[in-house]
């Protein structure tokens, strides 16, 4: 039976990826024979992509925590019901 383990081993800004492909002998055979190594990258470094939001989602979206609650359970409401 194989498990998988979460490496997140990377510094603010560093690529977890990176880490991962650069270390392959960081973790003893015993582990890798019983674990998958994954990990990730940040958002916006290395093999990721920065967020972007289109000006209308930041002109349209909610711009007070009152707002914004509204806005969620609306979406949340829409979603139960099988809708976008």
């Amino acid at each position: 039976m194989c498990w998988r383990t979460f490496a997140s081993m990377f510094s603010a800004g560093g690529s977890g990826v990176d880490f991962v492909l650069r270390t392959k002998d960081y973790f003893s055979e015993d582990i890798e024979s019983r674990f998958d190594i994954v990990s990730r990258d940040p958002r916006g470094v290395a093999r990721s992509e920065p967020v972007m939001c289109s000006r209308e989602l930041r002109e349209n979206g909610p711009t007070t925590y009152c707002t914004a609650k509204t806005w969620t359970s609306s979406g949340a409401e829409r979603c139960k019901g099988g809708g976008p």
